[in-house]
């Protein structure tokens, strides 16, 4: 003769009564376009501004899709663009040496403190 037992209600989530997590959809990194700029003489001995496009998702891309003639010792301004921001860099030739022959990530991302993405 007793009171009924009440049903427990069903376990939702992970039993300790949050309700379940939907699955968080993956941040799609955007691509960052880079633009490298520098002087240079052309065979007339004129002097021209040369510029050099590409892009990529991380610093390992930026840096493998810029090609940068070998031996160059000229300031290069690299500007960085997500879209989002715009960041201006000039750079000294041995830092664009060791970017850019050396394959240098680390180097990138201190001349570029702080940018979102690399």
């Amino acid at each position: 003769m007793g009171r009924k037992k009440k049903e427990a209600p069903p376990v939702i989530g992970d039993g300790k009564g949050t309700p379940p997590s939907e699955p968080k959809p993956e941040k799609k990194s955007k691509v960052i376009k880079v633009t490298a700029k520098y002087r240079s003489k052309d065979e007339e001995g004129n002097k021209v501004i040369v510029s050099l496009n590409g892009e990529g998702k991380d610093a390992k891309e930026i840096i493998e899709s810029l090609k940068l003639p070998k031996g160059l010792a000229a300031n290069v301004v690299i500007t960085l663009d997500n879209g989002d921001e715009v960041l201006e860099r000039s750079l000294a030739p041995y830092k664009v040496f060791s970017i850019f022959t050396e394959k240098d990530e680390e180097v990138l991302r201190s001349a570029f403190r702080g940018y979102p993405g690399l």
